[in-house]
């Protein structure tokens, strides 16, 4: 008790402030859309639900970026930049986009599959962008070809072009902030030309291939849709697909390709790292220098009376072995479990005294005689009986 009484004030005198998790706001990352170069996936049609995310979020700030142009002052301010399959651009704006880029900013390059209900990929712009970059070192690129994955095992419904990736597949996700949490997706993507491969965060398996339009194959296994790597202190992803954060149907499970699974969260997964910001908790020390004493003196009151409490009630008493108290764990288990069986057994029991007197019943209504005729005469023949008697 009296240990007790000298750790207690110990650690009462030796903690000055208070150490909570407290949420701090950070500033917003500034995002930009462009959808000023005739993409097909925008702002107002099949992306919404990936954007109304990034609005209605405490981490980021979206604007459209639908001026048809984009130059130093359009990407002033901008934290990320968003290109999907744009299908114009001029070597000035991707100059502008190397500034942007060169100064700090974060890019997401989008492509798409190319098959005979989805026509709208284009490579050419983002590859491009990805040349002007280069600047003497190999990065990843887009396939200078339409494409599409396709898997014949690992599939949704015998749909070969929408694959289906868990985290159990050890070559699926590569370890990274990008694939936290991420335990399945549903993907539907065009093949990345990545080397070095170390840029990888998600592939297909070795039972996948890239296929082009004229059948021929770009990738014979296992082929990319994800990378993301770092150039100087920019960050930068190219995807594959846009249709898999987007707000098109999958009528197999009656859902959106953003919707199905865990699709959304490696959307958001990727704006944050993106962003740089994994997480808005802080630690913040609170200064307790006007309320220590009172603090002190209540929390070192509630302590001690709680000790004398269970010194006085567990005074004299031997401590319960261990071996003790597994066997009476076991004991009330096996109680549980008999008394489970009682019930199996009185509800069997009952249902055979229900199925006895229905017998007995059908066997009491058969064993009745049958009911005798009544005859009725008929008023016709009353009347002639009458008439005789008279």
């Amino acid at each position: 008790m009296f240990l007790m009484f000298l750790i207690t004030t110990f650690l009462l005198l030796s903690f000055q402030n208070l150490v909570t998790a407290e949420y701090i706001p950070k500033e917003k990352t500034i995002v930009l859309y462009d959808d000023g170069h005739r993409e097909y996936l925008n702002t107002t049609r099949f992306f919404t639900q990936a954007i109304n995310d990034l609005n209605n979020s405490d981490e980021f700030l979206f604007y459209s970026l639908d001026e048809g142009w984009i130059d130093e002052k359009t990407l002033e301010g901008a934290d990320i930049l968003i290109l999907n399959n744009p299908k114009d651009m001029e070597a000035e704006e991707i100059s502008s986009i190397f500034e942007f880029v060169k100064k700090g900013g974060n890019l997401l390059l989008m492509n798409d599959p190319t098959t005979a209900n989805y026509r709208h990929a284009n490579s050419y712009h983002l590859n491009r962008i990805i040349l002007k970059l280069e600047k003497g070192q190999i990065l990843p690129m887009f396939q200078s070809r339409g494409n599409v994955i396709k898997d014949g095992l690992h599939n949704l419904k015998d749909n070969i072009t929408e694959i289906v990736l868990t985290s159990e597949m050890p070559e699926a996700f590569q370890t990274h902030p990008i694939t936290d949490n991420i335990s399945r997706l549903l993907v539907f993507s065009a093949c990345l030309d990545v080397e070095p491969e170390t840029t990888i965060i998600g592939q297909c398996t070795n039972t996948s291939y890239a296929e082009d339009t004229t059948g021929d194959k770009l990738c014979e296994t296992s082929p990319p849709w994800l990378v993301a790597f770092t150039l100087n202190s920019s960050r930068i992803i190219l995807s594959g697909s846009s249709i898999m954060f987007s707000d098109f149907k999958v009528p197999e499970l009656n859902t959106t390709f953003y919707t199905t699974w865990d699709n959304a969260k490696l959307w958001r997964n990727m704006m944050l790292w993106l962003s740089g910001k994994q997480t808005n908790v802080a630690i913040k020390i609170i200064p307790l220098s006007g309320f220590y004493p009172i603090y002190l003196g209540i929390l070192g009151g509630i302590l001690i009376v709680s000790g004398m409490g269970f010194y006085f009630l567990f005074r004299g008493r031997e401590p319960i072995p261990i071996s003790e108290i597994i066997q009476i764990v076991r004991k009330k288990k096996k109680v549980e479990k008999i008394e489970e069986e009682i019930k199996e057994i009185e509800k069997v029991e009952e249902k055979i005294k229900e199925e006895k007197l229905e017998k007995e019943e059908k066997i009491e209504e058969e064993r009745k005689p049958p009911p005798k005729k009544v005859k009725v005469r008929k008023r016709s023949e009353r009347r002639r009986r009458g008439r005789r008697r008279k």
